[in-house]
């Protein structure tokens, strides 16, 4: 690992306090960055005893929106990131016969919406710094378009953060500023309802994707990378 290119760097993890941007925020931590993480309540505090304190910026998606991105001090982290990571992100399984207007716009809003508009607002501060680094969390093989038996909502919004990425990478490459994204498997963490059937003997643990995740963030030849981590397991 390169800590020159992570020592000192504001980095934001969206979703930081839990599973895979824990992780994350761990890993870069310990590569020098200074860290600021989001989630709706921070580990060791009750209901009560939220607030925003260094290192943490409170805020509630499923309350707000991706509107919090616009506001107060989640918005001012978004736009001062010379790191960004966007870890948050929900899951849902379900035929398609089965999967209502509520299960659509909340993938579409916080799978797709959320991190395409979290990189909208970094960028502006990305190119006057002269460079920034962007990292996020597609879905299994979610760089192809595939069919999906039981989360074609879920995929269809990860799919769409290839394009994204892509986008990131061609338009403001000479800029400085590279965007990456990591499509893992069969997370070990992952409730076992969710996970997919015929993954067994091909699960990842969160450590491996973080790292995986970190490790592009720290090598400058990596720039539009889909990178598969899966054991080599296809959906």
């Amino acid at each position: 690992m390169e800590r020159s290119l992570l020592e000192g760097k504001k980095a934001l993890v969206i979703g930081g306090t839990s599973g895979l941007g824990k992780e994350c925020a761990s890993l870069l931590l310990k590569a020098g960055a200074r860290i600021i993480i989001t989630g709706r309540n921070l580990p060791g505090k009750g209901e009560g005893e939220q607030s925003d304190e260094p290192g943490f910026v409170r805020c509630d998606f499923e309350k707000d929106g991706i509107f919090a991105l616009e506001k107060g001090n989640l918005n001012r982290a978004v736009r001062e990131a010379d790191i960004l990571i966007v870890a948050y992100g929900p899951f849902i399984r379900k035929k398609l016969e089965d999967t209502g207007a509520t299960d659509w716009a909340r993938l579409a809003m916080f799978d797709y919406a959320l991190p395409g508009l979290a990189v909208s607002l970094a960028l502006p501060g990305m190119i006057s710094r002269g460079g920034g680094n962007i990292l996020l969390f597609g879905g299994t093989r979610s760089e192809s378009i595939l069919p999906r038996s039981l989360t074609t909502a879920y995929h269809g919004a990860k799919t769409g953060l290839s394009v994204i990425v892509r986008s990131v990478a061609k338009n403001y490459a000479a800029k400085g500023i590279r965007c990456n994204a990591v499509l893992p498997g069969s997370v070990s963490s992952a409730p076992a309802a969710n996970a997919p059937s015929g993954s067994e003997g091909f699960v990842v643990s969160p450590r491996d994707v973080a790292e995986a995740a970190v490790s592009l963030l720290s090598n400058p030849a990596m720039n539009g990378v889909l990178l598969n981590v899966d054991r080599g397991w296809q959906p």
